[in-house]
């Protein structure tokens, strides 16, 4: 495995980890993608017990009444429920509950990673820049590019682009239990929360052409709406 950069300094070591098919099309390729994701997990899981992997509950608000027909995805969720309206929060007029598998990404991966040394894969620590790269052209009966943004340059694929996202980490108490809440069109900005075992994620954002790492206001954002949708995150 060739990169510039493994766990745990890569972006998916950053991610929420929840799953869910959020911005993602085609729509039946997609819902194909996620179906086998859990499957794999459900199979790891069964196999090797606790690597970062578990079962958690949450709810997706909406600005908007709901619509005719469920979510594309939801009869592949567990426990799909309506909310009543006694379980709504201020500005949501619809929404729902349901049950996805949720990563702790650092966890996961280091486990990823170390199975695959164990397997005897080798790690290489470098940029790859061209197909005729010496390691690439010379030492690969199949090569898999997972390079994601960095073919923008490999394979001056311009479609290819970024969506940036923010989030604002918080210590996750030890008498808190693994949830996430979502609310996509909140009226102040894409809202969403993940508390993890080991970290508690608030977001977002969805700016697309954005390639910039550089912190911005939004975290101010984000942590003041976690806290009005998630009182208990005040307490934090």
């Amino acid at each position: 495995i060739v990169a510039d950069r493994f766990t745990p300094n890569t972006t998916s070591d950053g991610a929420g980890g929840i799953w869910f098919p959020y911005k993602i099309e085609p729509k039946e390729k997609a819902l194909q993608w996620s179906i086998e994701t859990w499957k794999v997990f459900d199979a790891l899981t069964a196999t090797h017990g606790d690597i970062g992997i578990s079962l958690v509950s949450g709810k997706e608000y909406s600005s908007k009444p709901l619509p005719p027909e469920i979510p594309w995805w939801s009869p592949h969720v567990k426990d799909f429920e309506l909310l009543s309206d006694d379980e709504l929060i201020p500005d949501a007029v619809c929404g729902y509950s349901f049950k996805v598998p949720l990563v702790e990404t650092y966890r996961y991966l280091r486990w990823l990673h170390d199975k695959l040394v164990g397997l005897g894969v080798v790690f290489i620590k470098r940029s790859v820049t061209s197909l005729q790269d010496e390691i690439v052209s010379t030492k690969a009966d199949l090569l898999v590019n997972c390079l994601g943004l960095g073919n923008r340059v490999l394979l001056n694929d311009k479609e290819i682009t970024s969506v940036r996202g923010v989030l604002v980490r918080a210590k996750t108490p030890s008498n808190v239990i693994p949830r996430f809440w979502d609310f996509p069109d909140h009226p102040k900005g894409l809202s969403y929360g993940i508390i993890r075992r080991d970290v508690a994620l608030f977001g977002g954002t969805d700016n697309q052409d954005d390639f910039s790492l550089e912190p911005r206001e939004d975290a101010e954002r984000i942590e003041k709406q976690a806290k009005q949708i998630d009182p208990s995150f005040a307490d934090w």
